[in-house]
């Protein structure tokens, strides 16, 4: 099977450039020693977090927006 980031990799391309960079600022973190949880961390959970935190921002700058158009 897949590790799940390269499967967010293949069902989502835009976030093909999030997991590359994580693991390129952090060279060990692909390494066997380093534990699942930490990959999962770095490169599903984190990757997750900010694009919900983007989601947000945008929903709340559209609504500002439009509250101040009326």
């Amino acid at each position: 099977p897949l590790f799940l980031p390269s499967q967010l990799a293949l069902a989502f391309p835009r976030t093909r450039g999030n997991i590359v960079e994580a693991v390129e600022k952090d060279k060990i973190l692909l390494s066997p020693g380093n534990s699942r949880s930490d990959q999962m961390q770095e490169l599903v959970i984190k990757l997750l977090h900010a694009n919900i935190a983007m989601k947000f921002r945008h929903s709340r700058d559209t609504l500002h927006y439009c509250h101040s158009c009326s």
